[in-house]
């Protein structure tokens, strides 16, 4: 029996809170191979306790065990389908398909978007850990058209940033995740003192959501071999949105 047999089998045993784990995990078994139990707790809307119980419900000593046992149920079913198109194949493929998605976001909000960069005193733009790299990328692409920009990657940063932002200034917030936890003090602060703030995220029904002024939904990527899946996808989306803001200058001159 495998791990994805043992999990269902065991369904009618979970509390209301492992269930949310068992759901979110059976939707899509790889998110564990990308992910930290955090993460997972996240995105099932429950607690890190929940996912570690939820582990332990299944005879592992703890997520990690888990997460391993995970990886091997992948590999095996690799090993079963050798037919399948190769990496190379299947990545190309799940990022042309994201990508192709960024073409159907709403343009009357990506026009607002534009219009809070372009009008804004100050543009501060965050991201943490692997979102840090999108940061700093389109604050380059800014400055290359003109804009100045300030970034902020870790929950330090932000909260000196908080300093400095005013009505006046605009925000934009990277997240993989839209994780909440370590962050809530500063999101609380930030909400409260700006109403030009945008989060870009895969996750639809992120918890930051509450604590931005806008929220535009990115496309993600099927990616199970590596964990840029979602970097990728707002890399694309800074240059869509640097080249928006240069269309829209060149419309005015």
């Amino acid at each position: 029996m495998d791990i994805i047999q043992k999990m269902k089998q065991s369904e009618s045993e979970y509390t209301a809170a492992e269930l949310k784990v068992y759901r979110t995990v059976t939707q899509d078994p790889t998110l564990v191979m990308r992910y930290t139990i955090s993460q997972i707790a996240m995105m099932a809307d429950t607690s890190v306790a929940a996912v570690l119980r939820f582990t332990q419900h299944l005879g592992f000593r703890g997520y990690k065990d888990f997460r391993y046992e995970i990886m091997n149920w992948q590999k095996e079913n690799e090993k079963k389908e050798p037919d399948q198109k190769d990496i190379v194949s299947l990545l190309s493929e799940s990022y042309a398909n994201a990508l192709r998605e960024l073409g159907t976001l709403d343009r009357s909000m990506l026009r607002v978007l534009c219009n809070d960069i372009r009008s804004a005193d100050k543009v501060i733009i965050l991201g943490r850990h692997r979102t840090s790299t999108v940061a700093e990328k389109l604050r380059m692409n800014l400055t290359d058209s003109g804009i100045t920009a300030i970034t902020g990657t870790d929950l330090l940063a932000f909260q000196h940033l908080l300093y400095i932002i005013d009505e006046k200034t605009t925000v934009l917030m990277f997240s993989t995740t839209g994780e909440v936890r370590e962050q809530k003090e500063f999101l609380s602060q930030l909400s409260a003192a700006n109403q030009k703030t945008w989060l870009f995220t895969p996750v639809s029904k992120s918890k930051m959501s509450r604590y931005a002024s806008h929220t535009i939904v990115l496309p993600s990527a099927s990616v199970t071999h590596v964990f840029a899946g979602s970097q990728v996808i707002m890399m694309a989306f800074s240059d869509i949105l640097t080249a928006l803001l240069s269309e829209e200058e060149k419309a005015e001159q």
